[in-house]
């Protein structure tokens, strides 16, 4: 299974996101706050610039999760696992 999770605030979030991603910001995952997905699911991280991404990445792998890939920053006019 892949998810894409946006990393960003729900204010960043709402003003645009790849379809299909949630929004679980950074500040939950560094409160040890982790998305109910399994532990090998394909994880694709993204934020504004990519900075938070690497960071949620690392916090993510520290969690167990096997599959998680940084793809960087949201940018509307590309899809991202396309």
């Amino acid at each position: 299974m892949e998810y894409i999770i946006d990393v960003r605030t729900p204010e960043e979030f709402e003003k645009g996101h790849y379809t299909d991603a949630i929004n679980h910001e950074l500040a939950l995952l560094e409160d040890d706050l982790m998305p109910e997905y399994p532990k090998d699911a394909e994880l694709f991280v993204y934020c504004k610039r990519g900075i938070r991404a690497g960071k949620a990445q690392k916090i993510l792998q520290e969690h167990g999760f096997l599959n998680v890939t940084n793809i960087g920053a949201y940018d509307p006019d590309i899809d991202p696992l396309g």
